[in-house]
């Protein structure tokens, strides 16, 4: 299996029958809090994400400290209020959008979910297309 390195961004390398190199395919690894991804001190502490049918690292994200998690919490109560003022229409409308974008995004997004949890591809992409129909 070939060396993997990490650069804020995930690296992943594992398939069955042979090596998936994802590399790139995820933002830095940073919070995203209100819409953003916010610019964290990459030199605190940050925390492992392992895939389990390997045992290989494949990010290390920031680990969040109080004001982190009251930002996100206040950003999450203020598009609740939003949500909650859109008409039913408007919400069935954005959540096809989302839908449609995880859609075009249904193998990376695979490929993603298989080397942080350890699932077989084909399950992973079965799980997507399942989030894209519900």
């Amino acid at each position: 299996m070939p060396n993997t390195t990490l650069t804020g961004h995930v690296a992943v390398s594992r398939a069955p029958g042979g090596s998936l190199n994802v590399r790139d395919d995820l933002p830095p690894t940073q919070h995203y809090i209100a819409g953003a991804f916010d610019a964290v001190d990459n030199s605190g502490p940050r925390t492992d994400v392992v895939d389990p049918s390997t045992e290989q690292v494949i990010a290390a994200v920031p680990q969040g400290t109080a004001a982190d998690v009251d930002r996100a919490v206040a950003a999450a109560v203020a598009a609740k209020n939003d949500w909650a003022r859109l008409v039913p229409k408007d919400r069935s409308l954005l959540l096809h959008r989302i839908a449609d974008r995880i859609e075009q995004n249904a193998e990376v997004l695979a490929r993603l979910e298989s080397a942080n949890t350890g699932k077989p591809f084909e399950v992973s992409n079965d799980d997507v297309a399942g989030t894209v129909d519900t």
